[in-house]
This record gives structure tokens, C-alpha cells and sequence, in this order.
């Protein structure tokens, strides 16, 4: 008996044996594969774009209402949140940064939904530009919808200007 029938291995035709190990023939050759498909063409094409909204003077105590309307040739895909707020158009340093005490909320008019289950605050959702808030899945708008803004200053004594920047991409079809 073989060192193969020992071990309980089969030796089929075309198989060889060195020192009772089995050494299993070369594969047949496969049929050749057809070419790969072409990857599909991509009919779009994205450029940065970033639309901005200024909410001057927001008083104390109050609340204000705005909105974006997105251009009608392209879809708009945001990706980051950015802010800057000052206090009475004050000088700024790295040490004297302002975090808004505002929240809020944010609509899209193109479906119809909040973004946020309730106002939130500024500072929890926009970076500064060194370092935006980047959303973990990126936003689609559709071409002509707007986007509502719904700001509330809950400051007791300071009166905010604020820029809010939506940071994405114009994201365009064609042919």
C-alpha cells in the first residue's frame, strides 16, 4: 500500500506522488472570460460650491428666520457645516473666538424635512473653516429647492452676527 492509501488520500489520474505527499495535477485551463464590462460612464460632474447666509444683528432673546434658494443648474451635495459669529462686528484673536448661544434648525424645501429632530446649537454642528463639521453622510438637494433657516439667540445679554456656510459640491448632469 502507498504512503497515499495510508493516509486515506485518493490518487486520481494525473496526480503524482513524492515521498508519499500528493501533488495534485495542474488545473485545467479555464475558458477564457469574457472582457471585463466597461465601467459606465459617469454623466456627472462636481465643483466645489459653498452657499452662505448672514444673520446680522441677532438680539438677545429673539429669533430670526432666512433662506437659501440652491441655482436651478445643478444639484447641490453638502458635505461640510462652517460658521463665524462676532459680537458687534468686534476684532478677533484665536483666544477671543466666539461660540454663538443660537440654535438651529434647518429645512429642506425639496423634500419637505427638517435636517434635525429638534433646534440644535450652532457650535454642536458647524466647525469653524480650519476645521468644519463634515456630515457623516453627504446631503443631496435637489436643483431650485431652498434651504430654511430658523435661528433663536438664547444669550441673555449678547446681540451675534453670524455667517453659517454650507460647504459642498454643485453636483451637474449632462448627456
Amino acid at each position: 500500500m502507498t504512503n497515499a492509501a495510508v493516509r486515506g488520500r485518493f490518487i486520481g489520474p494525473g496526480d503524482s506522488t513524492r515521498a508519499g505527499i500528493r501533488t495534485p495535477a495542474a488545473p485545467a485551463a479555464a475558458p477564457s472570460p469574457a472582457a471585463p464590462a466597461a465601467a459606465p460612464v459617469s454623466n456627472k460632474r462636481r465643483d466645489f460650491f459653498a452657499y452662505t447666509i448672514l444673520f446680522a444683528n441677532l438680539v438677545a432673546g429673539n429669533s430670526a428666520q432666512g433662506s437659501i434658494q440652491l441655482q436651478s443648474d445643478s444639484e447641490f451635495e453638502l458635505t461640510k457645516l462652517t460658521m463665524f459669529a462676532d459680537i458687534a462686528n468686534g476684532d478677533e484673536t484665536e483666544a477671543t473666538r466666539v461660540l454663538p448661544l443660537v440654535t438651529l434648525q434647518l429645512r429642506d424645501s425639496g423634500t419637505a424635512r427638517n435636517l434635525f429632530s429638534a433646534p440644535v446649537p450652532i457650535p454642536a454642528i458647524f466647525g469653524d473653516g480650519r476645521i468644519p463639521f463634515i456630515l457623516p453622510v453627504p446631503k443631496m438637494f435637489s436643483p431650485n429647492a431652498s434651504i430654511s433657516f430658523e435661528v433663536s439667540n438664547f444669550a441673555s445679554a449678547t446681540d451675534y452676527n453670524l455667517r453659517l456656510l454650507l460647504v459642498g459640491a454643485k453636483v451637474f448632469s449632462y448627456g
